[in-house]
This record gives C-alpha cells, sequence and structure tokens, in this order.
C-alpha cells in the first residue's frame, strides 16, 4: 500500500468522481484509477462502487477512509515535529484593491523577517474572479467584499471581518473637490476610472451594490489601483476606493484625493476572507494563513 493510493481513493471521494478528482490534480484518468484498483486489489475488497452517473462508497471504503485520514494527520504531525523554523516555498492570496496597502503590510514584513526564504505571492482582483481562484486550488487565501456570488461556490469557508463603505474618489482638479458628498446624479456626470470590470459586469464588489440602472458611465478602465489613483491626483477623473482602507494611503494622507461618500445610494459592505474545503492546505501554508488572519481580525476590531 502505497500514500500515493491512499491519496487519489481520498480525492476521489471528495470530488465524487475518477475523472474529476484526476483532472483537479493534474493527472491521466487512466493512472488516477489504476492507482485506486491496485488498492482493492491489494486490499481484497471494494472501496468504491462505480456507475454512470459517479462513485459512491462502500462500507469499508469508509473505514479505509476515516484511517486514510489519519494517517495523513500523522504524516502533517511528523513534518511538524521536525520542522525548521523557517519557511520555504510560495503561498498565494488573492485579494481586492486595499487591503493589500493598508492592512497586511505589517503582517507581510513580519512574515518575511522570520523566514526570508519564503515567496509570498499576492494576486490583485475582484473578488468573484478571487472566489473562482480558491474555489480551484489556485489560491491558498483570498480576501474578498461578500456578495450573493459566494452561494455559488459549495466548497467555499467565508468568513466576515468588517463593514467598510464605498467612497467616490476625486482629486484637486475635479469640480467636486469641494464638495462633502455627492449625490447619484451628480456622480454620473463624472468621468470615471474602472477597476477591472467593475459596470461591465458583475464581480462581485461595487458592481453589485448598484442596480444596473444606476450604472455610473465608465471612461477609463484599469487593473492597477496605483494608475488609478495617479490618474484621478492629475485630472479631473473620479473612482471608487472602500474608505477605511484608503486611510493610510499615501495619496489621502497628502491631500492628493479625497473620499466622498454618495449621499443617496448604499454603498456600504462587508469585508471578509475565504478557504477552500475542498483543498488540505499544508502546514506551511497554514502558518502563514493564521498570520494574515490575525492582522486582518485586529484591523476589523480597530474599524
Amino acid at each position: 500500500m502505497q500514500l500515493n493510493q491512499l491519496f487519489c481513493f481520498m480525492e476521489a471521494v471528495k470530488y465524487h468522481s475518477i475523472s474529476v478528482a484526476a483532472e483537479q490534480n493534474y493527472i491521466s484518468q487512466s493512472s488516477f484509477s489504476s492507482s485506486i484498483s491496485r488498492l482493492e486489489k491489494e486490499l481484497g475488497v471494494s472501496l468504491l462502487k462505480r456507475t454512470n452517473t459517479g462513485i459512491t462508497v462502500t462500507e469499508y471504503g469508509n473505514y479505509v477512509l476515516d484511517q486514510a485520514k489519519l494517517i495523513f494527520e500523522a504524516q502533517d504531525n511528523i513534518i511538524r515535529a521536525s520542522d525548521s523554523s523557517q519557511l520555504t516555498g510560495t503561498v498565494s492570496v488573492g485579494c481586492i484593491p486595499g487591503p493589500l496597502s493598508s492592512i497586511l503590510p505589517e503582517a507581510v514584513i513580519q512574515i518575511q523577517e522570520k523566514n526570508p526564504g519564503l515567496i509570498l505571492s499576492f494576486n490583485i482582483g475582484e473578488s468573484r474572479d478571487i472566489a473562482k481562484d480558491v474555489s480551484s486550488g489556485y489560491a491558498n487565501l483570498g480576501i474578498v467584499v461578500c456578495g450573493v456570488y459566494l452561494k455559488n461556490y459549495k466548497d467555499i469557508k467565508y468568513t466576515p471581518l468588517f463593514q467598510d463603505e464605498y467612497l467616490l474618489y476625486v482629486g484637486r482638479q475635479s469640480s467636486l473637490w469641494e464638495k462633502s458628498s455627492v449625490a447619484l446624479k451628480e456622480l454620473r456626470k463624472q468621468k470615471l476610472i474602472a477597476y477591472g470590470d467593475e459596470f461591465k459586469k458583475d464581480n462581485g464588489g461595487i458592481t453589485e451594490l448598484f442596480q444596473k440602472k444606476d450604472y455610473p458611465d465608465v471612461n477609463l478602465v484599469s487593473d492597477n489601483p496605483d494608475f488609478i489613483k495617479t490618474m484621478v491626483s492629475r485630472s479631473d477623473y473620479s473612482t471608487f476606493f472602500p474608505k477605511h482602507m484608503m486611510e493610510n494611503d499615501i495619496y489621502v494622507k497628502n491631500g492628493l484625493i479625497k473620499g466622498l461618500p454618495v449621499s443617496d445610494y448604499d454603498l456600504t459592505f462587508e469585508l471578509g476572507y475565504i478557504e477552500s474545503t475542498s483543498y488540505r492546505s499544508s502546514l506551511k501554508e497554514e502558518r502563514v494563513m493564521d498570520i494574515l488572519k490575525s492582522a486582518l481580525y485586529s484591523y476589523g476590531k480597530m474599524s
């Protein structure tokens, strides 16, 4: 009996399909199926009932499944006991614009100082795209705006953090600079920079907070937050960013841009983080994610 045979069996049960499990693990279906068949032959029993609609686990298969989980947990404990204090490799995090510059820098510095050989890969994106990455295993952790799109993912666990509000950010050349708030009618007259697919398709985030009939006109699109803020500070363009996550932004602190609440539209939202319930994180990933989640929790208590 080999660990890879047990792993293939566990993955097939998780996905209720040998073909899907093989695809998700980038292994040919024939090799994946052979591993399980060899395990069954060695044990002398059937672990799975195979049908045209998928697989079901036999009674003995459930027993093997429980024992296999214990074996892999023991393997993790062995690694944990022999693990050095420093981590190496790569941990991937999907994040909406904002938290990376306002909430996570200290946590990232802490992680990097203790683990210089570790690579933290942050992918900035929109909430729905981040959910796809976490669900598919491309990202270990996702920091997202809560929305109805999460109902499409049964394999994602969402943990709420804190409430925030989208503000319209303008620069000194904007006709709104002297105002303390903006109405929807005024907003729709502004030249707007959208982040990614905002107001083009519903990718979660601010688009989900607007009724389609109230979508503002978009004049410029970018997926680079720094470019967006530069354009707003140097012209009469405007854009949306979360209020709390912009409080320590250098453009805001230096008076180059400022945020205006939309007086006749509710743009409050909840920020949280997501994890996959299907993909098993390594000890390395869990340790890094614990530090990042602690930073998010601490920020949430202050907000």
